[in-house]
C-alpha cells in the first residue's frame, strides 16, 4: 500500500476522525495545542505500529487503544522521537554512552594511546611489553578506559565523577537533643533509632543524655558511623548516602561535589595515564562535539597515527558529523543525559536514527525543531528529508513555518484545544493549507506574514543596564548593554552564550540587588551560584524596580499543587460556593465537576464571577485555554509552567519590573505565539522591560532591540556578534539571525518610538 488509512479514530478527544498518510514522504502535523494531533499520532499510531511489530517476532502485546479506532492498514513499524522524560534519568549513562561514540573513542585511546613508565617516566605504546628501562608495562584492555568497568572506574566516586557530601549541620545545631531524638529529626533516618541499643552498648554511651554531653568518639561515630566486635552503626552521614544511592532520599542535606580523587574523570588512575598527546580519555570526552571533531581530524592527519587509528577515526567523525548537523555539536561525551532538554534528548535519538540502515520504518517525532535556531532547524529538516529517501515515513508533529514549507502533506487539527478540538481541518500541500477558511493554523500564518509594528515604549530611552566582564562558562569577558523598557531578544544558535549571558551572569547579579521572594523558583535560582561569574559586574539596576525571572523550572512541588490552586482561582471558585446552601451545588456543579472544566469551558460557566474571569481570561490570552482547572501542576510542560509563571506575575500589577523569559514560544503553536507577542506588547506598554531569550523569528522581528551571540557554540561562541532593532540586523552581515527576520519586517525601520 502507498499509505497508511486510519479509520474513525476517537481517542480522548478526536472527533471520530478518518486520515490517509502517504508513505516514504515528509508529513507535518500542525494545530493548536491540545487539538489530538498527539493522540492521534503518539496514542494510537506508535502504540499500534510497536505492538503489531513485537507481535509479528511472537512477543504478545497487550494494549488499550483498539477499541479506539476502526481499523488501520499499511501501517509499518513505528519508532518514536520524543522529548518525554522515559528512561533518562540513570547518571551514568552519557552523551558518549547513548551515542556509542566513547566506546569507538575507547578503541581509539587502545590504538594511539601512550602510558607513562612508573619507573622512569618515559612514554611507551600500550601495545610495548617493556620500557627501555627494564621495566615491565602493565597490559591494558578497553574495560580499563570504562567508568562503567570495575577494572576502570574510580573507587572513590563509582566512575560517576561527583560524590555525594552530607551537611549534618542541622544535627550538630540541636545538640540539646538526644540521640534517639536526633534520629527522628529527619524522618528517613528514623530506622537508626533501632540500632542505637547496640550503639550505645558499644561505646557505652548514655542515650538519655544530649548530643552536646557526649564525648568526641560518641559525636563522631554517631554522626559518621562505627565498626566493632559489637555494633556495626552506619551512622547518620553515610545512611543518607545510601538512602540517595537508592533513590529513596533526596534532601536539602546532600550536596553533589567533584571527586577528590580522579577530579570528575571518573576513571582510576590507570585509565587517567593513558593519553594521546598528552590529552587523556576523559579529557577528549570533555571537549564539545566540535572541539572533538577538530582533535581527532588533526590525529588522523599526523604521519605517526596507524592504519587502525585511522579507521577509527574515520567512525568517530561520522557520528560526530550527525550530531553537528542536528544542532548538537555544543555538547560534549561526558554529558550525563537526564540533564539534557527535552529537545536536545530528542535530537540525539535521531542521530542514532541517522546512523542506522533501516528502512520501511515510520518515524514519529514530536516537535524535534524545539530549541534550535532558525538556520540548525533548516539542518534538522534536512536530515529528516534523508530519512525519507531512504524509504522511510517521517511524520512530524511541529508548529514552524519552515517545517510546513518543506513538508510533502500537511495534516492540520483544530479548530481549538480540548473539547473544542479533535477535528481534521485540511489534508495536502502547504500552499492549499493556505487557502483554507476552516484552519486556524492557516489564518495566523497569514495574520504573522503581515509586516509587524513594534510596541510603543513608554520610559526614559537612555536607561540601560550594562554588564561587564561577562565570563561564564564559554562568554569571552564580554560588556553587554541593554536597553530597559523596550522589548529585548537574546538570539544565537544553540551553545552561543544565551543561557550564560542570562541565566548564569544577569540572574545572579540582580539577585545581589534585590531581595527574592521565597516562592517555586527558589530552588532554581539557588542553583544559579553567584560566584559563577565573579568579575561581572551590574550597572543600571537602579532603573528598575525588581525583575521576575520566568525559567521553564518545573512548578508545584506535589500532585496537591493545579493549575486552579497555583494560580489563585480556587480562593475565588471556594468563595462562591461558599454562598451556596450547604445543599445545593452552583450551577448543578460541585467542585470536583468544576475541577475538571477546561479553562474556556469555565470562563463560559463563571460568566457573572469578576474575579475567577480576570484570570480565566489571562490564562485564555497565554494560550492555555485547552488546560483543566484541576490539571496537577507537575505534570505541565516547560512552556505551559512558564506561562502560568508568568501570569501569576502579571495579576501581581507591580511597576517598572523586568521580566526575563526563556524560550517562551516553546510548544506553542501559531495561534498562541501570535497571543504571546501581545502579551509581551502590552508588558512594554506598561512601563516595563523585557528579555526573552529566543529563537521564533516572529518574536525576535516584534522585539525593538536584538542581542545576538555567537558566532559559534562552545569555544568558537561566546561573543556578541550583532546588536541592534530587527531593521538593523536584517542589514548587517554579521548577523546569522538577520536574513529570517527579513521575512517578517517591512522595507523601512520603525523602532516604536512614541512621538
Amino acid at each position: 500500500m502507498e499509505s497508511i488509512i486510519v479509520k474513525n479514530a476517537y481517542l480522548h478527544n478526536l472527533k471520530h476522525v478518518d486520515v490517509e498518510i502517504p508513505k516514504n514522504k515528509l508529513v507535518v502535523v500542525t494545530g493548536v495545542s491540545g487539538s489530538g494531533k498527539t493522540s492521534l499520532f503518539s496514542d494510537i499510531l506508535d502504540e499500534v505500529g510497536c505492538c503489531e511489530y513485537l507481535e509479528s517476532l511472537g512477543l504478545p502485546q497487550q494494549t488499550s487503544v483498539h477499541e479506539y479506532y476502526e481499523s488501520i492498514t499499511g501501517l509499518n513499524p513505528t519508532i518514536s522521537v520524543k522529548s518525554s522524560s522515559e528512561g533518562r534519568w540513570n547518571p551514568r549513562s552519557t552523551v558518549g554512552t547513548k551515542t556509542g561514540i566513547l566506546d569507538y573513542l575507547r578503541l581509539l585511546y587502545l590504538a594511539e594511546g601512550e602510558t607513562e613508565c612508573l619507573n622512569c617516566g618515559k612514554k611507551n605504546g600500550l601495545h610495548d611489553n617493556r620500557c627501555s628501562c627494564g621495566s615491565e608495562i602493565p597490559s591494558v584492555e578497553s574495560r580499563h578506559l570504562s567508568f562503567n568497568s570495575s577494572a576502570g572506574k574510580c573507587q572513590k566516586c563509582n566512575g560517576t565523577g561527583y560524590v555525594v557530601d552530607v551537611d549534618l549541620d542541622i544535627f550538630r545545631e540541636n545538640s540539646h537533643m538526644t540521640l534517639p531524638d536526633l534520629c527522628t529529626l529527619i524522618p528517613e533516618c528514623k530506622p537508626l533509632k533501632k540500632q542505637l541499643s547496640f550503639f550505645a552498648e558499644a561505646l557505652h554511651a548514655d542515650l538519655t543524655q544530649p548530643l552536646c554531653k557526649q564525648p568526641a568518639l560518641v559525636v563522631d561515630s554517631f554522626l559518621n558511623g562505627m565498626q566493632s566486635q559489637k555494633s556495626n552503626f552506619r551512622g547518620i552521614g553515610p545512611y543518607l548516602v545510601k538512602l540517595y544511592s537508592e533513590d529513596k532520599y533526596n534532601g536539602t542535606l546532600l550536596h553533589k561535589c567533584i571527586c577528590p580523587e580522579c577530579k570528575g574523570d571518573r576513571l582510576n588512575k590507570t585509565g587517567r595515564s593513558i593519553k594521546i598527546e598528552t590529552v587523556s580519555l576523559p579529557e577528549a570526552s570533555r571537549y564539545s562535539i566540535n572541539r572533538l571533531q577538530d582533535f581527532i581530524e588533526k590525529l588522523m592527519e599526523r604521519g605517526t597515527t596507524t592504519e587502525l587509528g585511522i579507521n577509527i577515526g574515520k567512525l568517530i567523525i561520522d557520528r560526530l558529523n550527525d550530531l553537528i548537523r542536528i544542532g548538537l555539536g555544543y555538547l560534549n561525551l561526558y554529558r550525563t543525559i537526564p540533564s539534557l532538554s527535552g529537545g536536545e534528548y530528542q535530537r540525539l535519538k535521531l542521530a542514532a536514527l541517522l546512523q542506522s540502515t533501516m528502512e520501511d520504518l515510520v518515524v514519529i517525532a514530536d516537535e524535534p525543531l524545539t530549541g534550535l535556531h532558525p538556520m540548525e532547524k533548516v539542518r534538522v529538516l534536512d536530515q529528516m528529508r534523508l530519512l525519507c529517501e531512504k524509504g522511510n515515513t517521517v511524520i512530524i508533529i511541529e508548529h514552524n513555518m519552515e517545517a510546513m514549507k518543506r513538508a510533502d502533506h500537511i495534516i492540520d487539527f483544530g479548530p481549538f484545544g480540548g473539547r473544542k478540538g479533535g477535528y481534521i481541518l485540511y489534508e495536502g500541500s502547504y500552499r492549499g493549507l493556505l487557502l483554507c477558511d476552516k484552519s486556524i493554523t492557516a489564518k495566523y500564518i497569514n495574520k504573522i506574514s503581515e509586516k509587524t509594528e513594534l510596541p510603543v515604549i513608554q520610559g526614559n530611552k537612555a536607561d540601560r543596564l550594562l554588564i561587564k566582564n561577562a565570563n561564564a562558562n564559554n562568554l569571552k569577558n564580554i560588556d553587554v548593554s541593554i536597553p530597559l523598557h523596550r522589548l529585548v531578544g537574546i538570539t544565537g544558535v544553540s551553545g552561543s552564550g544565551k543561557t550564560s549571558l542570562i541565566a548564569k551572569t544577569l540572574v545572579p547579579l540582580l539577585k545581589k540587588c534585590f531581595s527574592f521572594s521565597e516562592n517555586e523558583e527558589d530552588d532554581f535560582l539557588n542553583e544559579l551560584v553567584e560566584d559563577t561569574c565573579p568579575r561581572a559586574s551590574l550597572c543600571g539596576a537602579c532603573h528598575i524596580a525588581g525583575y521576575v525571572y520566568v525559567s521553564q523550572y518545573p512548578i508545584g512541588r506535589n500532585n496537591r499543587s493545579t493549575v486552579a490552586t497555583y494560580t489563585g482561582l480556587m480562593k475565588h471558585i471556594q468563595a462562591v460556593l461558599a454562598k451556596q446552601d450547604q445543599a445545593e451545588e452552583y450551577k448543578g456543579k460541585n467542585i470536583a465537576e468544576i475541577m475538571e472544566m477546561t479553562i474556556v469551558e469555565a470562563k463560559k460557566f463563571f460568566g457573572a464571577e469578576k474575579k475567577i474571569q480576570s484570570i480565566l481570561c489571562e490564562l485564555e490570552s497565554l494560550g492555555l485555554g485547552y488546560l483543566a482547572l484541576g490539571q496537577p501542576t507537575p505534570t505541565l510542560s516547560g512552556g505551559e509552567a512558564q506561562r502560568i509563571k508568568l501570569l501569576k506575575s502579571l495579576l501581581e500589577n507591580k511597576k517598572n519590573m523586568l521580566y526575563l523569559l526563556d524560550e517562551p514560544t516553546i510548544g506553542l503553536g501559531l495561534y498562541d505565539i501570535y497571543n504571546l507577542n501581545m502579551i509581551l506588547k502590552r508588558l512594554v506598554e506598561q512601563g516595563h522591560s523585557v528579555i526573552v531569550i529566543e529563537h521564533d523569528v516572529v518574536v525576535l522581528s516584534n522585539c525593538h532591540w536584538i542581542i545576538e551571540m555567537g558566532p559559534g557554540a562552545d569555544s568558537f561562541g561566546g561573543e556578541m556578534i550583532a546588536e541592534g532593532t530587527p531593521y538593523a540586523l536584517k542589514n548587517n552581515e554579521k548577523s546569522k539571525i538577520g536574513k529570517y527576520i527579513d521575512q517578517c519586517i517591512g522595507e523601512s525601520e520603525n523602532n516604536g518610538e512614541s512621538k
